[in-house]
C-alpha cells in the first residue's frame, strides 16, 4: 500500500477516535437545573437585562461566524487558485527563489491577507463590546494588543511554516505521517507554553497576595486533588470590565488567575464560587480532552489536506507546476498552516456546563 492508501487508513482511524473521544468526554446533553432554581437565578434580573444579554451573545457570535468564514474563503482562494502560488514565488524572487525565503516571506504575505480581510469584523467586534460597555480600550490600546496578536501569530507560523516545508523537502512521499505528529504534539506542547509564554503578552499577572482568600482558592484545589502553580491576578480591567477567573495550564503550568474586576467587584464567597466552577472544569480534564481533541482534529485535517492537495489537477488549478518528488512542497499548502490564528485570545468557556456541579461541594455552599 503506498502514501495515499495508508493516509486514506490513518484518516479514518483518526476521525473514528475524534467520534469516540467527543462522544465519552464532550457533555453534548444535560438536565437543566430544578426550575425554582432558575427562577431564584433571574428574580435579580430584569427582563430588559436578560434580553440584553442574548442580544449580546447573538451580536458576538455572528462575528466569530463571520471571521471564521473569511478566514476559510480567504485560504481557499489562496491556496487553490494561481493567486497564492504567484505570490509566494514573487516573495522569494529577491533571495533567488530559495525555499526558506518564500517559506517565511510568502507565508507572511498569505497570512497577512488573511488578516486585513479579517480587520474589519474585529473592529466591528469592539464597536459591539463598546456598546454593551464591556470594553474599556481606546482605540490605540486596541490596535497595540492586534499587533501583539500578529506578532506572536508571526512566530509561530514561522516556526511552522519552515518545519512543514523543510518536512517536505526530507520526505517527499510520506511528509504527511510526519507533519500530522508533529501538528498533534504541537498542540499538546501549546497547552503547556500558553499561559507561560503566551498569555503574559497581553496581561500582567501578580501573584495574590497572601491572606485568607488566596488561602482558601488553594484549599480549594488541594480539595480537589488539583495542585496549583500559583494563583495569579490579571490587569483583566485595563482591557473589559468582565468579572471572570479561570485555570490555565496542564501539570506544573498549571495556576488559577483571577480578573481583577472580579475581586473588585465581588465578594470573597463569589470569588470561590467562580473558582470551584473553574476548577470544576480541571477536575473534568476539559482542558486535556480539549487537548486532545484538538492533536486528533489537527493530525487529521493535515492527512485530509494530503489527499485534496495531491490531486494532480487541483495543483495546476492552484498554478502550481506539478512536482511529483515533493507535492507537499506546493505553495497552495501554505495558508492552512497558520489557519488557525494561533496568536489570538481564545474565546471563555461557555457560561453553562457540567463543571458547576462540583462548585458547591467545593464551596461547602448548600
Amino acid at each position: 500500500m503506498g502514501p495515499r492508501g495508508w493516509a486514506v487508513v490513518t484518516l479514518v482511524v483518526l476521525v473514528v477516535v475524534f467520534a469516540v473521544v467527543a462522544a465519552v468526554r464532550v457533555p453534548w446533553s444535560m438536565p437543566p437545573a430544578p426550575r425554582a432554581d432558575q427562577l431564584d437565578a433571574l428574580r435579580s434580573l430584569s427582563a430588559d437585562a436578560v434580553a440584553r444579554g442574548k442580544e449580546f451573545a447573538a451580536a458576538v457570535r455572528l462575528t466569530t461566524y463571520t471571521t471564521l468564514g473569511l478566514g476559510l474563503v480567504v485560504a481557499l482562494v489562496l491556496g487553490f487558485t494561481p493567486l497564492g502560488a504567484r505570490l509566494v514565488e514573487l516573495a522569494g524572487r529577491p533571495f533567488g527563489d530559495h525555499w526558506v525565503a518564500q517559506a517565511l516571506l510568502g507565508g507572511a504575505a498569505l497570512v497577512a491577507i488573511g488578516e486585513l480581510a479579517a480587520l474589519p469584523v474585529a473592529a466591528w467586534r469592539e464597536t459591539i463590546l463598546r456598546r454593551y460597555g464591556l470594553s474599556t480600550q481606546t482605540w490605540g490600546s486596541w490596535t497595540v494588543d492586534l499587533l501583539k496578536g500578529y506578532a506572536v501569530m508571526a512566530v509561530l507560523g514561522a516556526v511552522v511554516l519552515l518545519g512543514f516545508y523543510g518536512v517536505t523537502r526530507l520526505w517527499p512521499r510520506w511528509w504527511w505521517a510526519v507533519v500530522a505528529a508533529g501538528a498533534a504534539g504541537l498542540m499538546v506542547l501549546f497547552s503547556f507554553i500558553f499561559p507561560v509564554l503566551v498569555e503574559p503578552i497581553f496581561n500582567r499577572f501578580t501573584s495574590m497576595p497572601e491572606g485568607e482568600l488566596r488561602t482558601s482558592l488553594l484549599e480549594l484545589a488541594a480539595r480537589d486533588g488539583l495542585p496549583v502553580r500559583d494563583v495569579l491576578v490579571a490587569d483583566a480591567s485595563r482591557r473589559t470590565t468582565a468579572v471572570n477567573a479561570y485555570v490555565s495550564g496542564l501539570g506544573p503550568t498549571r495556576r488559577i488567575v483571577v480578573f481583577d474586576t472580579l475581586l473588585r467587584e465581588a465578594s470573597p464567597d463569589e470569588v470561590r464560587a467562580v473558582v470551584a466552577h473553574e476548577l470544576g472544569h480541571a477536575k473534568r480534564n476539559d482542558v486535556l480532552t480539549g487537548t486532545l481533541l484538538s492533536a486528533l482534529g489537527a493530525a487529521a485535517a493535515v492527512c485530509a489536506l494530503y489527499l485534496l492537495g495531491s490531486w494532480t489537477g487541483l495543483l495546476r488549478r492552484a498554478g502550481v507546476t506539478v512536482d511529483r518528488r515533493s507535492p507537499g512542497a506546493s505553495p497552495c499548502w501554505w495558508p492552512w498552516p497558520t489557519l488557525g490564528r494561533p496568536g489570538r485570545p481564545a474565546p471563555a468557556e461557555p457560561a453553562v456546563s457540567p463543571a458547576s456541579r462540583p462548585a458547591p461541594t467545593c464551596t461547602r455552599w448548600p
